[in-house]
């Protein structure tokens, strides 16, 4: 982080929360002199060769603004602040106009940063990547992009940074006055698929992008990544508005869409292999298949795991009499069971804790399943999938089926978003937290869908080539065949001119 700074030795440097003196130990070393490093908890003040200045960066007001402001601020939810801590905020200058009361801890020290730079000067932290995208981070990103440039981002994604610390993170460069026309993005790339940080420099992509705007999010993806989406979005196009925009088909469009129902404790529901090969008929009635967000894959997912799934409304008595296998299993769960959250003032320990769209996810209409969080970090398409027949889905995958009025097949709907493109779409405008994409009902029903103009021949038998190539899938047979020959049907179609 000290490299990527241009400032001189004899710069004027702010620590705003020096802690254990982590940077400026590293200050020390590269010859840096002139730091004041702040630090709130008396504690840790004393942890340095430099003078700690020991009270609240939120109140600190310096005599001269700085070259370079550098740090590891912290990252506090609102909700965890001391009421001290809320309230010196909330009579602050800056609630209302940047800040509110969901905003985290993080907001005030990047904002205050910029405050005391002089122009030219650099701000340089390394935090959660979450304040690009949230909404009640949108006055911060206007402030940033009001007053300068982000020159410089480094995207670990999910990789593992600090030990013990989940959170994706990011390094950010911010130079005050700046009107630089490119961001330059590095992005760790994990060659080995695990989450143990490498520093080496061919362990990052590195390209200049666009920089970032206001009125918006911050999205650091590539620029090709960005030309795909906003490419996509023209392909799907099918009508304007009464101003003449040009709008797409979405998902939303076109299926249902539900979350997966909630058993309330996993561990007690999931049913041993062995213990299901020897039920009774009558028992295995009391049992569904479950498509587990881990066991999914791209296209079609075989793999399912048998659960515990009673018939509802039944007496203590009825469901001992027919499930007298299953209810003695979930017997030594009772405690839990009896301890989870109810959605339900009648709820039965042995029932799982909210069926909802219960009717939905029980039909046997062919369903498409997704997880509901994607970790894009190493992957180059989101795993959306052909659910088996019959298969349900829990709270950790959502699924989706086509409307009755919807005469494109789930095959192809399916096969559609595992397009690269479709990913390069979410990652620059679906609902991301660090490296993760989330989804819900609503992130979902906005990702662009290439519907079928049915008045083309060639489009109609397209979109039935497709469909049968992905039941040869499911099926099990060709698998790379099928997935070269998709590939190939979807060129021709995403290039083709609509009717």
């Amino acid at each position: 982080m000290i490299g990527l700074s241009t400032a001189s030795r004899e710069s004027r440097v702010l620590e705003p929360s020096s802690g254990q003196g982590a940077f400026l130990n590293a200050l020390m070393r590269k010859g840096f002199k002139n730091v004041v490093p702040v630090e709130i908890d008396p504690k840790l003040a004393t942890h340095s060769e430099y003078s700690v200045l020991n009270q609240s960066f939120i109140t600190y007001t310096p005599e001269e603004s700085f070259d370079l402001v550098i740090g590891n601020p912290p990252y506090i939810r609102w909700k965890d602040l001391e009421e001290e801590q809320k309230n010196e905020l909330k009579n602050h200058w800056m609630f209302g106009p940047i800040l509110n009361s969901l905003s985290d801890y993080l907001l005030p020290f990047i904002a205050l940063s910029i405050q005391h730079l002089r122009e030219g000067g650099e701000l340089i932290f390394i935090t959660p990547s979450f304040w690009l995208q949230t909404k009640h981070s949108q006055n911060l990103r206007d402030f940033l992009v009001s007053h300068g440039t982000v020159t410089h981002v480094i995207d670990f994604g999910e990789v593992v940074v600090f030990d013990k610390v989940s959170t994706s993170l990011i390094i950010f460069r911010f130079v005050k006055g700046s009107r630089e026309k490119k961001t330059t993005l590095m992005r760790y790339v994990s060659k080995s698929g695990g989450r143990n940080l490498n520093l080496a420099l061919d362990s990052f992509r590195i390209e200049e992008i666009n920089h970032f705007q206001s009125k918006g999010k911050f999205v650091p993806i590539f620029d090709m990544e960005a030309s795909s989406a906003f490419s996509l979005e023209a392909e799907c196009a099918d009508h304007q508005d009464l101003f003449g925009d040009v709008r797409y088909s979405t998902l939303g469009d076109a299926v249902k869409i539900a979350n997966g129902m909630v058993t309330g404790l996993d561990q007690a529901f999931k049913l041993p292999a062995d213990l299901f090969e020897n039920l009774s008929s009558e028992e295995r009635l009391g049992t569904s298949s479950i498509l587990k967000g881990k066991d999914i894959h791209s296209l079609y997912s075989p793999q399912t795991s048998k659960y515990i799934d009673l018939p509802r409304g039944l007496s203590s008595k009825e469901i001992r009499r027919r499930f007298p296998t299953l209810i003695e299993h979930l017997s030594g769960f009772q405690t839990g069971l009896e301890n989870r959250y109810s959605y339900d003032d009648d709820e039965r320990w042995w029932e799982w804790s909210f069926y909802r769209s219960d009717s939905f996810h029980r039909n046997q209409h062919a369903k498409g399943f997704v997880p509901g969080k994607e970790r894009l970090t190493n992957r180059t398409t989101v795993r959306f999938t052909l659910s088996p027949r019959g298969s349900l889905a829990t709270q950790d995958v959502t699924a989706f089926a086509p409307y009755p009025a919807t005469k494109e097949s789930i095959e192809y709907i399916v096969a559609f978003l595992n397009l690269e493109a479709v990913t390069n779409w979410i990652r620059a405008f679906g609902l991301m937290k660090g490296g993760v994409a989330e989804f819900s009902e609503k992130p979902l029903s906005e990702i662009p869908l290439r519907r079928i103009d049915w008045s083309i021949p060639r489009e109609a038998e397209m979109h039935n080539e497709i469909t049968n190539l992905m039941q040869e899938l499911r099926n099990g047979s060709g698998v790379e065949g099928s997935k070269l020959k998709l590939a190939g049907l979807f060129a021709e179609l995403m290039l083709g001119q609509k009717g």
